[in-house]
């Protein structure tokens, strides 16, 4: 039998697919309260994101491909550039020349991480969660520069800022600034972007898993105070998901 090169493409397009499908329906079940705030079709391409710069950067294997999805749905989009999270970049240097190496290391190092500022069962996480939800937004907007930032972070997510550390909290925040002047966002609005980054990774205002933030923000309202309170609206409506669904866990 003559296997035609149309055939080939064929089957390599099916398989390609069903690993797509595998994904897919595993990112449901590893993060539902993200993936709820999704269509099938969302999902879907941010998968198809997620394996191209993937396989870019030499993770062609099926298990680092998943372990690269994992970390950017827990962790965001940019997490292999975001300086709160150094040992990612170290993790993925060689990967074109030593991927499943890399991948281990990645796998290691988010461990290490994840053990640090989630805490057992989460629970640091959902603490902080629950603390955050509970400030308000004029408490953000008083946060005029990032010792005042990191200070504020600290009383609510303590292990994460002592993981992180303030020269990464600092950067966070200059990118806060930059983000909230090229969106025209009102005064004060730049400490909550900062808060959202530390959250939700330092892309989060580019982030197609998190679109609610780069929408309010160019929506037009965000140069005044109701598109910031928006901002802050949908935020904590996130946040309270995310502990509902932990909570659920436990």
């Amino acid at each position: 039998m003559i296997i035609r090169g149309e055939q080939v493409r064929a089957l390599k397009d099916a398989l390609v697919g069903r690993f797509e499908d595998e994904l897919v329906l595993h990112l449901r079940d590893f993060a539902p309260a993200l993936c709820r705030q999704h269509d099938e079709a969302s999902v879907r391409e941010i998968v198809r994101a997620g394996v191209r710069r993937a396989t870019a950067i030499g993770l062609t294997r099926r298990a680092p491909i998943r372990l690269w999805l994992e970390m950017q749905f827990s962790l965001g989009s940019d997490f292999d550039s975001d300086p709160q999270l150094p040992w990612a970049a170290a993790s993925l240097i060689d990967a074109s020349q030593h991927p499943l190496g890399c991948a281990e290391a990645l796998y290691a190092a988010s461990g290490d991480y994840f053990d640090a500022v989630a805490g057992p069962d989460n629970q640091y996480m959902v603490e902080a969660l629950r603390r955050a939800v509970d400030v308000p937004l004029g408490e953000f907007t008083r946060l005029s520069n990032a010792d005042a930032f990191i200070a504020r972070m600290a009383s609510i997510y303590p292990q994460k800022v002592a993981y992180v550390g303030h020269a990464a909290l600092r950067a966070v925040f200059r990118t806060a600034i930059d983000s909230a002047a090229r969106y025209d966002v009102a005064p004060g609005g730049a400490p909550l972007i900062a808060g959202l980054m530390f959250a939700f990774g330092h892309g989060a205002v580019g982030d197609p898993l998190y679109p609610w933030v780069r929408s309010t923000l160019s929506d037009g309202s965000a140069s005044a105070d109701r598109g910031v309170s928006r901002l802050h609206e949908r935020a904590v409506a996130y946040a309270k998901a995310v502990v509902r669904h932990l909570r659920s866990k436990g």
